[in-house]
């Protein structure tokens, strides 16, 4: 499909060589363009994924999957860039630079040992956002966090929330730390909005760090973090299997700190929420969005209301923007 897989002009179809590839060793290829044939295919109807049988012609199939090559190939070369970086970054930051990954968990249901049939339909669940760190590069430490609440809202308020107590934990371990390099997923409603990246420039006006976020291409997040979520439901489901009483997230957490030590948990109250809500929510109101931040993948903190922002995180073409 493409000259060479690692130049960004072919793989985002600009190449002049390789742009007509598909055209020349594949369509012009097709023995039978009127043959009928049935394919499968991925669709999105009422708001759900459902995969769908389609019936047509060779020409026609050849054309559908013609039409979704560009967007593969811009995907696969971002996801290649990101996860390239990611591995680069971890073994060789500097002495006083963190890589950290955060991602949420998915939301543990409170059960109890031998219930009720009823209480089947009334139970209740605590969020677990979780982080993991690298400080100092390859021969520096590991630490792994888990903040735990009541609230299942995975909104900017409580992103912000869990990302200024995590700040906190980080600066208190490595005092001399000077930057913080982010990754996560490119959920929207979580970590990949203007107001998460318009508040990572209050935090470095605050705290004086440099502060980067580099975003995953879409479906491939998944790493470190995700261990550490599976880890404590773990532990505390074992509780509960035992006869433990967990109704909350302070139960929660309360079982970690007995049962770990090497997991960093803390409980984060609904008054926290609300304080950060109270704080941010006008001045929210006035803030403006990214250009095209669907596409960008890569976010660095310049200045107070200022950030730069780019395709992926190696990529030498970079635009500013002001909030």
């Amino acid at each position: 499909m493409v000259c060479k897989p690692d130049i960004e002009a072919c793989m985002m179809s600009r190449c002049r060589q390789c742009k007509q590839n598909f055209k020349n060793h594949i369509l012009t290829n097709i023995l039978d363009k009127k043959k009928s044939i049935k394919w499968y295919q991925w669709i999105t109807s009422t708001g759900r994924v459902e995969k769908q049988e389609f019936s047509g012609t060779v020409l026609q199939c050849v054309k559908v999957l013609q039409s979704k090559t560009p967007q593969y190939l811009s995907h696969v070369f971002v996801k290649r860039k990101q996860s390239t970086y990611f591995e680069y970054i971890k073994d060789n930051a500097g002495d006083s630079t963190v890589v950290c990954q955060v991602d949420y968990a998915e939301n543990f249901t409170l059960q109890h040992q031998d219930q009720i049939q009823s209480a089947h339909w009334s139970k209740k669940q605590v969020s677990i956002f979780t982080a993991y760190a690298w400080m100092g590069g390859s021969g520096g430490e590991g630490f792994s966090f888990g903040f735990v609440s009541n609230s299942t809202d995975h909104n900017k308020y409580s992103v912000i929330t869990c990302l200024e107590i995590l700040i906190d934990e980080i600066t208190s371990i490595m005092p001399d730390v000077q930057e913080i390099i982010f990754f996560s997923d490119g959920a929207s409603s979580q970590f990949k909005n203007r107001y998460i990246l318009q508040h990572l420039t209050n935090i470095m006006d605050k705290t004086d760090l440099n502060i980067s976020w580099n975003y995953f291409s879409s479906s491939h997040g998944k790493g470190i973090v995700d261990s550490i979520g599976g880890t404590l439901k773990r532990l505390v489901w074992f509780e509960i299997l035992a006869g433990a009483r967990v109704t909350s997230a302070k139960d929660f957490v309360d079982v970690c700190h007995r049962k770990t030590t090497t997991i960093i948990v803390g409980f984060v109250q609904q008054v926290q929420f609300d304080t950060t809500r109270r704080l941010l929510e006008k001045s929210f109101e006035k803030t403006v969005s990214v250009p095209n931040l669907r596409q960008q993948h890569h976010i660095k903190v310049l200045y107070k209301d200022i950030i730069e922002y780019a395709l992926y995180s190696t990529r030498e073409e970079t635009y500013v923007f002001r909030f």
